[in-house]
């Protein structure tokens, strides 16, 4: 067994930041955010080098690293301490690189000279937990998450105040439909990714008010609907309040199983849920597929949105 478990490593592949610490010269540490850090086996991490002028440095003649990785709704993470190296060619490059292609990670993109052309590679030689003193004074992981949810939530609606207006970015290249327009949200709502980062109250509550049929009693196997889900976007209104949600499992190259597609009833028939739909379309890009088992109920709902129906496809059916 490797340093890293599968569930260390689901954690650190969900975080959209990193920070990794070589040796400067004069023995002071130097430390970079990465916003790219990424599993690749149970032993080993790597990122891409983007602007990594002084970590390349360092290890080049000291290869010791340590990388941190906390999520900072959870308020949990890991400390991952190694050894560092840079590959900049050959099969493991290439192997590298797809990686991070599938992984969503735009290593050619505009404005980018050059493209990505080195990765370093961590060997993991210790991990250790990182834990907020909040857990050690008696606060509830429910509720250091409700706390920091908050927190984010206003700054992030702070900082949408203060931006100018833009509209959603597409990916490169071009699509069959364009999604960068239908997908955009009606007006007063914020859809942003929170896989990783939505509570599990704050989940079963959409889902109860959506009328949608889920466990909502079974509060583990929501959150291991949470936990395991690797695409997540809530729709919000300008107070912040959860009013939709979307929950997939996705390989971001082939395929993507759009598992809950929820949106509190009284905020239906507003493009919501078509919103959530086409944005998650939209980030998984035009090579993947995307698929979703509907109840009876609104079957006709999803072709009125440009969905096709298929009849090719086989099931076996949950037990409860």
């Amino acid at each position: 067994m490797g340093k890293m478990s599968d569930t260390i490593r689901r954690e650190i592949d969900s975080e959209r930041m990193a920070y990794v610490a070589s040796v400067n010269d004069d023995g002071t540490p130097n430390l970079s955010p990465k916003a790219t850090l990424a599993t690749v086996d149970d032993d080993h991490l790597a990122f891409c080098d983007l602007a990594s002028p002084r970590t390349l440095a360092n290890i080049a003649t000291r290869p010791a690293v340590e990388a941190n990785v906390v999520d900072p709704i959870r308020r949990k993470g890991w400390r991952l301490a190694g050894t560092a190296r840079v590959v900049d060619g050959g099969a493991e490059f290439e192997s590298l690189a797809a990686l991070f292609l599938a992984r969503g990670t735009n290593l050619v993109g505009a404005g980018r000279q050059p493209p990505v052309r080195r990765f370093v590679v961590i060997r993991v030689s210790k991990v250790s937990p990182l834990l907020s003193p909040a857990y050690a004074m008696g606060q509830s992981e429910p509720e250091v998450i409700d706390y920091w949810s908050n927190v984010w939530r206003g700054r992030a609606h702070v900082a949408q105040a203060q931006a100018e207006p833009r509209a959603l970015q597409a990916p490169e290249g071009a699509l069959a439909r364009d999604f960068t327009k239908e997908a955009k949200p009606p007006q007063g709502i914020t859809i942003a990714r929170e896989e990783g980062r939505l509570g599990v109250e704050e989940f079963a509550d959409v889902l109860r008010k959506s009328t949608i049929r889920r466990p909502l009693d079974d509060a583990g196997r929501l959150t291991e609907m949470l936990r395991h889900a690797n695409l997540v976007l809530t729709a919000r209104d300008g107070a912040g309040a959860l009013v939709g949600v979307s929950r997939s499992l996705t390989d971001f190259s082939y395929c993507c199983y759009l598992s809950d597609l929820a949106v509190d009833q009284a905020w239906q028939g507003r493009g919501i849920g078509k919103a959530l739909l086409y944005e998650t379309k939209r980030i998984i890009g035009p090579q993947a597929m995307l698929l979703l088992l509907s109840a009876p109920d609104p079957m006709t709902y999803y072709p009125s949105i440009g969905m096709d129906t298929v009849s090719n496809g086989f099931i076996i059916r949950r037990e409860f």
